[in-house]
């Protein structure tokens, strides 16, 4: 636990709870059922809610258009995108290319950026986005990963770390 909090210090140890349960003692079948479940219990409609909480196609040429550069997060948002195989990897950023490069009207070799989800990848997962043409990638933990072989923070223009927002918010408030 102590871990995971140096490692994400902007999670509450019941995020951090949450989230390990998410990711490594539960499959993604029982999660969503379980999700299902307290929203039915809570009358929560989550269709209410997609304005206010997702982006939609309009949202992504916006911001296009206003000059931001647009970049992947992978296509359905794997919390634990490294401990896919090579293939479902390759599938998943292939696929984000595509449709992103098709709505926002642009070359696929135009789209130079991601971030990694929930600060997830692995040597597979560089290879694949320098496969793609992706030049610089985010990630967002600002420590050291030994076990990911890591000798400073920013090890490749593929692992730029970035303080997450929630840190800056803390600090703006201050």
């Amino acid at each position: 636990m102590k871990k995971k909090k140096k490692k994400f210090p902007y999670y509450s140890i019941g995020d951090i709870k949450f989230r390990l349960v998410r990711d490594n003692f539960i499959k993604k079948e029982e999660y969503e059922k379980t999700m299902q479940i307290l929203m039915e219990q809570k009358k929560f409609n989550p269709k209410e809610f997609y304005k206010k909480l997702f982006f939609d196609k309009n949202d992504l040429v916006n911001l296009d258009n206003l000059g931001h550069s647009i970049g992947l997060h992978s296509h359905s948002h794997s919390t634990s995108i490294e401990k896919l195989s090579y293939e479902e990897q390759k599938l998943e950023y292939e696929k984000s290319l595509f449709i992103i490069s098709k709505i926002i009207n642009k070359s696929k070799k135009d789209i130079k950026f991601m971030s990694h989800p929930c600060g997830s990848y692995n040597n597979d997962t560089l290879k694949i986005l320098k496969d793609l043409g992706i030049e610089l990638g985010f990630k967002q933990i600002m420590t050291i990963e030994s076990e990911k072989g890591m000798q400073k923070i920013n090890n490749s223009f593929l692992e730029i770390a970035r303080q997450d927002h929630s840190d800056i918010i803390k600090k703006i408030k201050l």
